[in-house]
């Protein structure tokens, strides 16, 4: 960074670790300098760990077996731990029952392999390969909470619900401009009968399958325009610029500081795919709220206009064929119905709907800028508060 001057030490290193948990609680821990697995990732999973390894010592203890022995095969596991525990942190140089500032390989592999390895394998009778099973699973379970912790999703996906609460308004006056066009196709493929004797052939996986291709498309959609959007929203044309749109993140003394003119720092593929999985999660909610709101409109729809001898003429099921509805409701002298098919008919008009209402919103410039407008605020905000970051850490060396 051009003309930036340097900040006092003990200042600069207290904004720097604010801005850090402000990337972090809006999902982007990518963002962070010299982020890494041993010192940030892993180290955060070591209560996760900890609970997959005691949920699996406690499940792997033996009903058959006298209090005394499953007694011991506990206290047995816990000083397999704790003897992994001391001696990790002796090989780093640390005090023996201090929590570790940095976790590798060798302790991943103690809990998540040896310790349930083990003990499963003592508790089954040296079944080696339901043993080896069990170290399978931790380590599928263990690559998915990595991902997880790695990109903040939790984080992330608590972010996004956040913002589309604080822009519901905006989403739902936007969904009711696009919406009679919308409700005018879903109402017709509601009406037909195709569409009931297709749902009522799908299997709970099959349907799953088909709703999961839906949302496919849409991801893809969205992602294919972000590298565009990107480029635009992380060049700035001054610091005035950049501190104007990072006005409410904490930045404290150091907006102060930083003069000159802001350089467009590349990002990694890291950072491309943090940034990449924010505006995901945020538009996706967005675009859940819309096709939740359809999927509920249609099945009350169905609910009062679909009766038992409609779905049986519309779906496979003869006249001796027993309908087995998820609820009956007896009103004004009639009996309405819901079943699984309208459950289904309803949750992929739901979605169908979403995914045009996603594509619309990429096609159509206006409602583009609309609907876009929180994620391109969320998004320049955090890229902008990136570069007063990098100010900050390039004054600090």
């Amino acid at each position: 960074m051009s003309d930036t001057p340097q900040p006092d030490g003990e200042t600069g290193t207290a904004e720097r670790v604010r801005i850090e948990r402000w990337f972090l609680r809006r999902g982007l821990p990518q963002f962070i300098a010299d982020y890494n697995a041993r010192d940030d990732v892993l180290t955060r999973m070591v209560p996760f760990m900890l609970l997959l390894v005691a949920l699996q010592v406690f499940g792997a203890m033996d009903v058959g077996w006298r209090w005394w022995e499953n007694l011991l095969s506990l206290l047995g596991a816990g000083v397999m731990v704790a003897a992994g525990w001391v001696g990790a942190n002796r090989l780093r140089g640390r005090p023996d029952w201090a929590r570790p500032d940095r976790v590798g390989v060798f302790e991943v592999i103690g809990l998540l392999v040896v310790v349930p390895f083990v003990a499963v394998l003592v508790a089954t009778g040296f079944d080696a390969s339901q043993a080896a099973t069990l170290v399978a699973v931790n380590l599928l379970v263990f690559g998915i909470g990595y991902a997880a912790t790695s990109f903040g999703l939790l984080s992330m996906l608590r972010w996004a619900f956040i913002e589309m609460f604080r822009h519901v308004g905006s989403v739902l006056t936007l969904m009711a401009r696009s919406l009679p066009l919308t409700l005018v196709f879903a109402t017709f493929l509601f009406l037909n009968a195709e569409l009931w004797q297709v749902a009522s052939d799908f299997t709970p996986v099959l349907f799953g399958l088909a709703v999961g291709l839906l949302v496919l498309v849409g991801a893809l959609f969205v992602l294919l325009r972000l590298p565009a959007e990107v480029d635009d929203l992380r060049t700035f044309s001054s610091w005035d610029d950049v501190l104007a749109v990072a006005a409410n993140a904490p930045l404290g003394e150091v907006a102060r500081n930083v003069k000159g003119t802001p350089s467009v720092v590349p990002l990694s593929r890291r950072h491309w795919l943090n940034v990449s999985l924010v505006w995901l999660f945020v538009q996706s909610v967005q675009i859940l709220l819309v096709s939740v709101l359809i999927a509920g409109f249609y099945g009350v729809f169905g609910l009062f206009t679909v009766r038992e001898s409609t779905i049986r003429q519309w779906t496979t099921l003869g006249e001796g064929d027993a309908l087995d509805p998820l609820w009956r409701l007896s009103l004004g002298g009639g009996e309405m119905v819901v079943t699984w098919e309208l459950v289904q008919v309803a949750v992929f008009l739901g979605a169908f709907s979403g995914l045009q209402f996603a594509v619309q919103t990429l096609i159509d410039d206006h409602h583009r800028k609309e609907f876009l407008a929180p994620v391109i605020e969320d998004v320049r905000e955090a890229l902008a508060v990136r570069e007063v970051y990098l100010a900050t850490i390039s004054s600090d060396r």
